[in-house]
């Protein structure tokens, strides 16, 4: 996610979301399965792969593209140019310069690594003569487990328990107008930027919806049931990959920066640094739900840190991730420790 802005907390977070929201084309196959139209490269030379395709349609800034797009880009050029037995298990991913949207994209892959086991990319977006992200995604070939073992899945709603957030949202925004909630200047912008956010693609269920929005005490670590709303291609594992790389991105800024809400925090920048995303299980299902964990461990000095889980319903442990992002202010710094 690569956003500046000079306004509220809330105005930032809200650019994110309004890149949520994706365009969706048919494909003509006849199991009616649907492909999502960042995917459609244009390869320009061996190894090259170039998209125009960076705007998600409902854009609250003018051109800054939403950053999961460029990280699930970078993911599916790198995935186009490996065997297919081959599967992505570890990602580190850089923001450098934010993305135009009004610019096509060229997607260099490096192959670093041709191994029995291993294959290595290394991708470098370059749009304007300039790299805007860079990419290292290491390949794994299946095999069996030498050991195995696991976290314990954390007790939560299930997803038929917890309400649309979109939804919920404009209710509480509602009871707050009739002086039935209670709920702060900023309790009420975030709401309000809740409610009228379109996810067209991705529906999101909030395990504990009153502290996300702002009218309880923040808290440091939320649980968040994710899935498309649209299905996947079944026969193609690899687009579920994509779509759950570019829903990773979504969650952990807001997460960051929601202990602060209560302090009426107002940052002058804030800006994605870096992103991890390990795969543990290369079979995902991003059109079924699945629970996304984020906790802030940290921020101070100018940068706020999230760790991240993907969990399967059924409890199974399928990705981990974390990003580090830029967090600035011209006014009052905020402690909530």
């Amino acid at each position: 996610m690569s956003i500046t802005s000079t306004r509220s907390i809330f105005t930032a977070i809200k650019r994110v979301q309004r890149c949520f929201p994706l365009q969706l084309r048919t494909a003509a196959s006849g199991n009616g399965a649907r492909t999502h139209k960042f995917f459609d490269f244009e390869r320009v030379a061996n190894n090259v792969f170039r998209s125009v395709n960076l705007s998600t349609g409902i854009q609250q800034s003018e051109s800054a593209a939403y950053g999961g797009v460029a990280l699930a880009q970078s993911l599916a050029a790198a995935e186009l140019t490996t065997p297919h037995e081959y599967k992505p298990h570890s990602i580190h991913f850089f923001f450098i310069l934010s993305v135009d949207t009004t610019v096509p994209v060229e997607y260099h892959v490096t192959t670093l690594k041709n191994g029995k086991t291993f294959c290595t990319r290394s991708v470098t977006a370059i749009q304007n003569g300039k790299v805007a992200t860079t990419m290292q995604v290491s390949f794994h070939l299946v095999e069996p487990d030498a050991i195995a073992h696991q976290i314990d899945f954390p007790i939560v709603k299930s997803a038929d328990e917890c309400p649309d957030l979109s939804e919920t949202s404009g209710e509480l925004l509602e009871r707050i107008s009739r002086g039935k909630q209670l709920g702060s200047v900023s309790a009420r912008e975030v709401i309000a930027m809740h409610s009228q956010v379109d996810t067209t693609l991705f529906e999101v269920r909030c395990t504990d919806t009153d502290s996300f929005l702002g009218t309880e005490e923040g808290q440091k670590r939320f649980f968040f049931w994710v899935r498309a709303k649209v299905v996947l291609d079944p026969s193609d594992e690899r687009i579920h990959r994509w779509m759950t790389a570019f829903a990773s991105d979504f969650l952990p800024a807001g997460v960051i920066l929601r202990p602060h809400a209560s302090n009426d925090f107002i940052p002058s920048m804030v800006f994605s640094l870096s992103h991890v995303l390990h795969f543990h299980h290369h079979e995902i299902k991003a059109d079924d739900w699945l629970l996304y964990e984020v906790e802030s461990t940290r921020a101070g000095s100018g940068r706020g840190f999230a760790d991240g889980r993907i969990w399967r319903a059924d409890g199974k442990l399928l990705a981990s991730l974390s990003q580090e992002i830029l967090v600035r202010t011209k006014g009052t710094p905020s402690r909530n420790l």
